[in-house]
């Protein structure tokens, strides 16, 4: 069949949308859209007309015409059939408001992609109604990835800025019970770091989208950068003196009120997934593995760091005490200023110069470790794929993943399959999570939001065209966790003189860096 162009026109023969897929005039389309109606005959209860050059096959919809306009020569009965295909696509982009010329007109763009998907070049695509669906989302895996990063940056900021807000508040309930001597002074100085750190340190977060127009769902990035204004008078010589606990005090307590309003700090109650104390720790492991196909790990490395960030000064003179499992396979390097002998000895972490004290605002890397292993016992996830030619021309494709330890929980797995190029598209025949054709990419994405103890294993079977078994690999996998792969853990914080214990906050991160299966 070929199909020379797909219309949405009135009953007057006047077109809405119209895509041709050959080289055709505008003038003549129009001129066989208008000629249409003229050849109905009232009464008929077929839907294909005749005519010496073309064939029209239509569809009344509503107080519309859907016009398919193919050659004579078209098989009637495909025809039909994509037809059928045409009208379910127009009906599920248009919504409930039915298909009439104003809301076709509203949806126009959306019209013409959904049939450019099923039409190429006057040839029908191997699609149907659910993949076309998939593909009319274009969602895109990189964007939900920003969007992730973008909103756990935002709540990392505001749980900083309200942190900040606490501690400014109680300095100004402290130099009100000193008086207003010299506590206004070093109050002063406090607001003005606070005011600084917060325009430098927490401007607004844009995700670096180029294939979309984002925008941040939250108003409070605008709240972050902007500089809040003084509702007090200015200073003025002669007048009235102010009580203490009045004046730069007030000023600046309402100041600390609005900026708890502009950055929603109302929302606190909701979880956030990085709480930061005045001491925090910060865990980051990436994963990179080569696994073959037969299962066996031909190569597989897992770099390590933990940051220590000190936001108050007082504390900045402090120890931690490491959990850390003795392991040949794990070469570990300290930072040049800790004490790497108490390090080996105890699992200490504290500076050589008992004098010094950590950096404030700053975050440093203590020490960092490589772990390198050949076992694929050591996997966190396996990934089995079996292309198997069915001898038709097509291979079956069956992609089986399975958790390493049901204590594992791995978030935002994206298994992405390649598919041969020009093939078209795959008919999935089973599929625990979801699916998306990647097209930018070219592959096959198997979404799975969270594999844990409840689903340790899962599978993926579809059939693509040819018979090619190298084109579905390299498989490549995605993930973040939660949990260390090395078993590593911060027991305590202690102050380094007196051996007090300080509290603090931690964060570990798993990333998969280069994890595939070739």
């Amino acid at each position: 069949m070929v199909v020379l162009a797909a219309s949405l026109c009135t009953k007057a023969g006047k077109p809405l949308v119209s895509r041709q897929f050959i080289d055709m005039p505008r003038s003549r389309i129009e001129g066989l859209l208008a000629s249409f109606p003229k050849l109905m005959n009232a009464g008929q209860q077929h839907t294909t007309i005749d005519t010496e050059t073309i064939r029209y096959v239509y569809q009344p919809m509503d107080t519309l015409y859907l016009v398919l306009i193919t050659n004579r020569q078209s098989n009637i009965v495909q025809d039909i059939d994509t037809l059928h295909l045409f009208a379910r696509a127009a009906t599920d982009v248009c919504g409930g408001g039915g298909l009439h010329e104003f809301v076709v007109l509203d949806h126009s763009f959306e019209l013409l992609c959904a049939f450019d998907e099923i039409i190429n070049l006057g040839l029908r695509e191997n699609v149907n109604i659910t993949l076309l669906k998939t593909i009319m989302e274009m969602e895109s895996q990189e964007e939900k990835i920003q969007e992730v990063i973008a909103k756990n940056k935002e709540k990392e900021a505001k749980a900083e800025l309200k942190r900040r807000a606490k501690q400014f508040d109680q300095q100004r309930k402290e130099a009100g019970r000193k008086g207003m001597g010299s506590g206004s002074g070093s109050l002063a100085g406090s607001f003005g770091s606070l005011t600084n750190t917060i325009k430098h340190s927490y401007s607004p977060i844009e995700p670096t989208i180029t294939s979309f127009d984002h925008e941040p769902s939250s108003s409070s990035y605008g709240a972050s950068s902007t500089k809040p204004s003084f509702k007090g008078r200015g200073m003025k010589l002669g007048g009235k003196k102010e009580k203490p606990g009045s004046g730069l005090f007030r000023q600046e307590s309402e100041l600390a009120d609005d900026l708890g309003t502009k950055l929603s700090l109302t929302e606190a109650s909701e979880p956030t997934d990085v709480y930061r104390e005045e001491v925090h720790i910060e865990v980051e492991e990436r994963i990179s593995a080569m696994i073959n196909r037969d299962g066996g790990v031909e190569a597989m490395e897992v770099k390590g760091e933990l940051s220590l960030l000190v936001a108050d000064a007082a504390k900045g003179n402090l120890r931690l005490q490491v959990q850390l499992t003795d392991d040949e396979s794990m070469q570990i390097k300290t930072h040049p200023h800790i004490d790497k002998k108490r390090f080996q000895a105890d699992r200490v972490l504290a500076l050589k110069d008992a004098s010094r004290s950590f950096p404030v605002n700053q975050p440093v890397g203590l020490f960092k470790w490589r772990f390198v292993a050949h076992d694929e016992s050591s996997l966190p996830i396996t990934i089995n794929c079996w292309p198997t030619p069915t001898g038709d021309g097509t291979t079956d494709v069956n992609i089986e993943y399975e958790l390493a330890s049901t204590d594992l929980e791995l978030k935002e797995v994206v298994i992405a399959i390649p598919l041969p190029a020009g093939g078209g598209h795959p008919n999935i025949r089973h599929v625990d999570g979801e699916y998306t054709l990647n097209s930018r990419q070219g592959t096959l994405d198997w979404e799975l939001a969270v594999i844990d103890g409840s689903n340790s294993s899962g599978t993926l079977e579809f059939t693509i065209p040819g018979e090619n078994v190298d084109a579905v690999f390299p498989v490549t996998v995605a993930f973040v966790a939660k949990t260390p792969f090395c078993d590593l853990d911060v027991a305590t914080v202690a102050n380094a003189e007196t051996g007090e214990a300080i509290t603090f906050s931690k964060n570990f991160t798993l990333l998969a860096d280069d994890y595939r299966v070739v």
